[in-house]
């Protein structure tokens, strides 16, 4: 196999081995943040017995708060990912 040089281009992104371990150790420690307060979420919702649950008449104030959340969910995972995204890249 022949071996080449190839120049670094500035701006161009780092592979996984090149992230500085600070980076990845904040990556890690929001990711477990994140994780365990959607969990206790979950937990709560149950104890107090607000869990989101399937309704059958998506009419009434129950399926609007089950359609809400339904929807929050759906936003906040988008949003989370893009948010995301932009810190990877650094912007």
């Amino acid at each position: 196999s022949v071996a080449m040089d190839i120049p670094e281009v500035p701006g161009a992104p780092m592979t996984g081995a090149e992230w500085p371990r600070w980076a990845v150790r904040t990556l890690l420690g929001l990711l477990s943040a994140t994780g365990s307060v959607a969990v206790l979420q979950l937990i709560v919702g149950r104890v107090r017995g607000t869990a989101v649950t399937r309704v059958s008449s998506p009419k009434g104030k129950i399926g609007q708060q089950a359609a809400f959340r339904k929807f929050q969910w759906q936003y906040l995972t988008v949003y989370f990912i893009i948010q995301l995204a932009d810190w990877l890249q650094g912007t």
